[in-house]
């Protein structure tokens, strides 16, 4: 895999991380405002300031872990992209790894986006 690939790959799953980690880090610390840049955005954690503040600390855990999953991931894909250079089956090992990486992060970040929802629901049920 061309290097500049492996290196824009990295850097994606690295700024995720780091996103992840920070809003998780917001959320836990003093709660993250309702706002268009950040956050859970569905039309029940949307309905209002307790909705908000209940579905981000019930995702809190999921935020936090997908962003080590990321940081994890990223350190195994790079490690791998290095071992595996040069080798015929390099860019099939390397393009899985960062695929798998990027599939399971979004996996967490579901997770987390429907605790998130239930919380919200559960504050107003017949929403």
């Amino acid at each position: 895999m061309p290097v500049g690939a492996v290196v824009s790959a990295a850097w994606g799953l690295v700024v995720l991380a780091g996103l992840l980690l920070v809003m998780a880090r917001a959320v836990h610390s003093r709660g993250l405002e309702r706002n268009g840049l950040m956050g859970v955005r569905t039309k029940a954690t949307m309905h209002c300031d307790e909705c908000w503040r209940l579905a981000h600390r019930a995702a809190e855990p999921g935020l936090r872990r997908a962003g080590w999953v990321a940081a994890v991931a990223v350190v195994v894909c790079v490690v791998l992209a290095v071992v595996s250079s040069g080798r015929s089956w390099g860019e099939v090992v390397t393009v899985t790894a960062f695929g798998v990486s990027y599939i399971a992060v979004v996996g967490v970040l579901l997770q987390a986006a429907v605790a998130a929802g239930r919380a919200a629901r559960a504050l107003h049920p017949r929403r």
